[in-house]
């Protein structure tokens, strides 16, 4: 029987100065008990040709195999994990449009004042999780994702005497700097065609809690010509739900699997996004993307 429950849905992060933006998708701090699977014992993971984020991992020994499909958490069986196996995608740093995964071990490390090495808040091995465009420069900074963010970062905390003592801004600050650090390990995966990402963390707050974080990738991209058909579906029979016109901004959340041939063209359909409208599929030969 499988375990199925929801998982809240964080929209936390926006880079609107770049062709690209990183909005958060999925976060789920890792523990067994509420989630279904136990993030800081993953042994592997990987996206599916079906869109599916596919999870194995170790807890007491054993292994457990958990599946992430339309915001659900829900556990599977080894032979349906094996079935899934036969699917995954490949691993591949590069997204769409010239963009790149970066991983770098570049040490930059914060530690405390304590005489004692064993006391010192430091990492000896480090990754850095960043996206990166064709001039190599950085479009994402994940650490500093997580600097910019204070609500995962402790007020106070418990000495000894189990006395609640809070943080001055200067200590809170240096927390949130060491444990920035500790970034990514060697899991995560990418799906190019549907634009995500998916990685675990270690030490994802300075309580040491794990986590796993699936980010969108989206892409801007400009309408280039009169009334163009915003549709429910990638087709030419589907409902009409709105038009663009030339000039409007759109963001790509997703493109078709295959090309569709009309008129003799042969353009994807993408799944757009814009304030002004709803959620739908613009045909390829209408929309310029900014591809640097």
């Amino acid at each position: 029987m499988k375990k199925k429950i929801l998982v809240v849905i964080i929209f936390l992060y926006k880079t609107l100065s770049f062709s690209l933006e990183v909005r958060t998708n999925v976060i789920v701090n890792g523990a067994y008990n509420k989630i279904g699977f136990w993030t800081r014992g993953v042994k592997d993971c990987f996206f599916t040709e079906d869109d599916e984020l596919v999870i194995k991992s170790s807890f007491h020994g054993d292994f457990i195999y958990s599946v992430i499909e339309n915001k659900d958490v829900y556990e599977i069986d080894l032979d349906l994990y094996n079935k899934k196996n036969a699917k995954r995608i490949s691993y591949n740093s590069q997204l769409s449009y010239g963009y790149y995964i970066y991983i770098s071990d570049d040490l930059i490390a914060y530690e405390n004042s304590s005489p004692n090495p064993r006391q010192r808040n430091y990492n000896p091995d480090p990754l850095y999780f960043y996206i990166k465009d064709k001039k190599d420069e950085i479009i994402f900074n994940f650490n500093q994702w997580k600097l910019n963010h204070e609500e995962y970062y402790p007020r106070s905390y418990y000495n000894s005497l189990s006395e609640k003592i809070f943080y001055t801004d200067e200590g809170r600050e240096r927390i949130m700097k060491i444990n920035a650090v500790y970034t990514v390990k060697d899991l995560y995966c990418i799906n190019k065609e549907k634009n995500k990402i998916a990685i675990i963390l270690d030490n994802y707050n300075s309580e040491g809690a794990c986590a796993l974080i699936i980010f969108d990738i989206l892409y801007n991209a400009t309408v280039n010509d009169l009334r163009v058909r915003l549709r429910s579906e990638p087709n030419l029979e589907s409902q009409t739900l709105s038009y663009f016109y030339t000039g409007d901004d759109v963001k790509i959340l997703a493109q078709s699997d295959e090309k569709y041939e009309i008129d003799g063209e042969s353009w994807y359909w993408y799944k757009v996004e814009s304030g002004s409208y709803p959620v739908g599929w613009v045909y390829g030969k209408y929309l310029d993307i900014e591809k640097e």
